[in-house]
């Protein structure tokens, strides 16, 4: 930003130091404001993509887990029954 006087002297007044003071004050509340919308907004996607991330990876871990032991509960099962049927023989 740039201020300048073409006619008259070329100093300022109290007002007018006071006034710019006043302006840039408002300009720099307004760029950090901007500056933490733009840094809330980046911690918000990335939050998002880690949630993400969480159910995948929740996901596979309990269809990895969940496959074999089926499986074994399957085979259990069919030991069970065959070790019952030796038994009643």
């Amino acid at each position: 930003m740039a201020v300048q006087q073409y006619s008259g002297d070329p100093s300022y007044g109290e007002m007018e130091l006071q006034m710019l003071k006043y302006v840039s004050s408002q300009v720099a509340r307004v760029i950090k404001r901007k500056n933490d919308e733009d840094e809330l907004r980046k911690a918000k996607e990335k939050a998002e993509e880690m949630n993400r991330l969480k159910s995948n990876f929740l996901t596979n871990m309990s269809h990895e887990l969940r496959t074999p032991l089926m499986g074994m509960l399957g085979f259990s099962e069919l030991l069970s029954e065959r070790l019952e049927g030796k038994r009643k023989k």
